[in-house]
């Protein structure tokens, strides 16, 4: 116990070196002392390892940076368990084997990697207080054994890492105190790893390169007289030297644009726009919806095309909207390709808080009269019922009525007079202008 207490100190003693550059370095040398333990397939004649564990050294080289090649030697004590004695003998067991090793990611400080390789165990003559030679000869054995198993190395300085590793021993015999040919053994481990030595890589040599001073410019001399646009602002001064001819410029020799709105004072139709107003190309303020309200004044600058609208650009008195939307033939469900159709009402009660709408159903005359009542009625409600769920417009502010055929703009006679006569208009109601 001591000894186990003496090695979890120096454990903690090396954690507090200052970590460097670490990475397994080819042409190198490493040692790796450890303690671990070992456990053995139950149907041996072993009946537990010993206090002790298991110890043991390994050292190794290696050839490059992923690979290496190590030889490993480790010690165990056992207490064999056999019905012939009262009092439990031991065993010591000496294992012997030359492993590869494959590092991966060999440039950092953690190094993971794999192992494989092949051995033999020598199990002496057990021990017992009887001291019988008779009894124990025939636990001395050999034993070809084949291993594999993985491992990681972590970097605590340059040289200096902890390794912890686990192997699987496939041990062969013949059939001694056992009926199996193998046994199956595992041993994990705990250890330092030292590494001394390394190739050293050739360095670049430094090359020294000598910098020509470059003779220092002569400047010209200035000349404060030459203006080759003729704008009246010298060469030397001029910010803008290429202004066309005959334009008054400003000190810096720039085009200027006195009111700020982006477009210069010779393009501009409107010289004192305000500060801030939107304009367009011509430097007037833009109007968006095209209404005659420009968008800096405009209350309503969504307001659709043909829409009345007072001074603050929105809708004054009553005004119609005729809605683009066809029905299956007997039915009054609104499809969802006349979702911007509907928008454009919508929109516009937006805009116009205070207004409302009647939506207004027709038909032609294809019919009962009563069923197209009925059926006008229908449609007219469901839009009502779109604009209020989809757009969350208040359903105090929609009505819906139906004419069914009583109201025809073109003759029912045609094809084409029954089509005009099949509509669906939106009337709205706004605050008249003060």
């Amino acid at each position: 116990m001591k000894k186990f207490g003496f090695f979890i100190f120096f454990l903690l003693l090396i954690t507090s070196f200052p970590t460097a550059y670490a990475e397994i370095k080819e042409g190198s040398f490493s040692f790796n002392p450890f303690w671990g333990i070992s456990i053995f397939e139950r149907n041996q004649s072993i009946h537990k390892n010993s206090n002790f564990g298991t110890y043991g050294f390994r050292a190794g080289y290696n050839f490059t940076e992923h690979w290496a090649l190590q030889g490993c030697f480790s010690y165990t004590q056992i207490e064999i368990d056999t019905p012939q004695w009262y009092n439990t003998p031991w065993q010591d067991i000496y294992s012997y084997n030359i492993e590869g090793l494959y590092h991966f990611m060999p440039n950092g400080r953690f190094v993971p990697f794999i192992a494989a390789g092949l051995g033999f165990n020598h199990y002496s003559r057990g021990q017992h207080p009887s001291n019988d030679p008779e009894t124990y000869e025939k636990y001395e054995a050999d034993r070809f054994t084949v291993d594999y198993g993985a491992g990681l190395k972590y970097f605590l300085t340059e040289n200096i890492a902890l390794q912890a590793d686990v192997r699987h021993f496939l041990s062969f015999n013949n059939r001694q105190d056992n009926p199996h040919h193998i046994h199956n053994d595992l041993l994990t481990t705990l250890g330092i790893n030292f590494t001394i030595g390394a190739v050293k890589k050739a360095e670049a040599p430094i090359v020294e390169a000598k910098i020509e001073e470059a003779p220092a410019p002569v400047s010209a001399p200035v000349d404060k007289i030459a203006d080759s646009d003729r704008d009246g602002v010298p060469d030397y001064l001029d910010k803008c030297p290429n202004s066309p001819a005959g334009l008054v410029v400003d000190k810096r020799g720039c085009l200027p644009d006195s009111d700020n709105d982006g477009v210069l004072d010779y393009e501009d139709r409107c010289p004192e726009t305000p500060h801030g107003m939107k304009v367009d190309k011509n430097g007037c303020p833009s109007d968006s919806d095209n209404d005659g309200v420009d968008d800096y004044n405009d209350k309503c600058p969504r307001t659709p095309k043909g829409i009345l609208v007072g001074k603050d650009g929105c809708a004054r008195e009553k005004v119609s909207m005729l809605l683009k939307i066809e029905f299956d033939s007997g039915r009054a469900v609104v499809k969802k390709q006349y979702h911007k159709e509907m928008k454009k009402v919508a929109d516009f009660m937006r805009e116009n808080p205070k207004a409302t709408a009647t939506i207004i159903g027709h038909t032609d005359n294809t019919g009962k009269r009563q069923d197209n009542i009925r059926l006008s009625r229908k449609r007219a409600n469901s839009i009502r019922t779109y604009l209020i769920k989809k757009f969350h417009i208040k359903a105090s502010r929609i009505k819906a009525i139906g004419y069914g055929p009583d109201r025809p703009i073109a003759s029912n006679k045609t094809k084409n007079g029954r089509q005009k006569n099949r509509r669906v208009f939106a009337i709205f109601e706004t605050v008249p202008a003060k």
